[in-house]
């Protein structure tokens, strides 16, 4: 069942009440937000500025644990901005994208609008919808193989400088199942971590509005309120590395992203692609799981590199695969705390 915020966004013809173009971004901006980001840290700043919105980083949002180098941060920028994008294109308004120079400590990216409308793009209709109804599952997936003409979607699916590669061989399959339960071991055996990963756990009574609620990893009520002084007082490694293993092997499709540039630009176009695809999948009656532990933690990717025969840089990682599940959407912070 959608929330209050994302049912209120299933009506699109709410936009055309709005007279003044930056009334216009603010609604379109409602639908950025709803993109996936590193332990729903909602990284993401906006500045309207005339017929256009400036993209922030908020580097108080980068986790010094979990994302050293700050990868996961741009990568969620990088699906805020592609949910812009489709926003944009489908209400007719969008005009280009004008990526930051590295003199911008903190701006990213800055998005262009027209000045008058031209109708409706159908064509971004399906998209939208799936940016609204889109979220990250959590626990076992049907024993069902994806149809090769879903898959074959897929595949053309592109961006310059990005490489996709759609694992279905269950050999390969496990060996980033296995990286993927040792990096949560590595990552659950240091402290540091540990206390990071419990400040972002909230039970599942929590009013928060970011960071990761306890029903979004399947837990029960009684048991998300002691999740997070277990996270930091035990090492839970073991347990969690198995859960995800079990996980990521009922998975029909492990969907592995690189770029040839291992830098903000790249991971940038990393996230674009990575949304891209997970929403196109989501239409598809597809459901997808974020697992990159096996990317973040220590340097496992070359491992991936090594099976995958690729020169790129393994940056994100995720499943698809069919799931029946009930699950509630991931809470986010209202739009004007995001507004510069």
């Amino acid at each position: 069942m959608l929330d209050n915020f994302r049912a209120s966004l299933e009506d699109f013809k709410q936009f055309k009440k709005f007279d003044l173009i930056e009334d216009k971004i603010k609604f379109i901006l409602n639908y950025a937000i709803l993109a996936p980001s590193t332990h729903n840290s909602q990284p993401w700043l906006f500045r309207i500025v005339d017929y256009s919105c400036e993209i922030y980083k908020n580097p108080e949002k980068q986790l010094p644990e979990a994302d050293v180098d700050g990868r996961d941060l741009y990568i969620s920028l990088g699906c805020c901005i592609e949910n812009l994008k489709i926003a944009a294109s489908y209400f007719g308004i969008y005009k280009s994208t004008k990526y930051a120079s590295k003199n911008n400590r903190n701006l990213v990216a800055t998005i262009y609008f027209e000045i008058n409308q031209v109708k409706f793009n159908e064509q971004y209709q399906k998209l939208l919808k799936a940016v609204v109804y889109r979220l990250n599952v959590r626990g076992l997936f049907s024993k069902k193989n994806l149809d090769n003409g879903d898959l074959s979607v897929l595949r053309k699916i592109n961006n310059l400088g990005i490489t996709v590669n759609f694992i279905t061989d269950k050999t390969k399959l496990k060996k980033i199942a296995d990286l993927t339960a040792k990096g949560l071991r590595l990552a659950h055996s240091k402290q540091d971590f540990k206390d990071e990963m419990s400040r972002w756990v909230n039970n599942n009574f929590s009013k928060r509005r970011e960071g990761i609620p306890g029903y979004s990893l399947r837990m029960p009520n009684l048991f998300s309120i002691a999740f997070p002084l277990l996270i930091r007082r035990f090492n839970m490694g073991k347990k969690l590395s198995g859960l995800n293993y079990i996980s990521m092997m009922s998975a029909p499709v492990v969907c592995v992203v690189s770029s040839k540039s291992d830098n903000p630009e790249g991971w940038l176009g990393v996230g674009q692609l990575s949304e891209r695809i997970m929403l196109e999948s989501y239409n598809r009656g597809l459901r997808t799981s974020i697992f990159v532990a096996s990317i973040e933690i220590d340097d496992l990717y070359k491992e991936i590199q090594k099976l995958l025969g690729l020169k790129d840089r393994p940056q994100f990682v995720f499943c698809i695969g069919y799931m029946k599940l009930n699950q509630k959407y991931t809470p986010r912070l209202p739009l004007q705390d995001k507004l510069l």
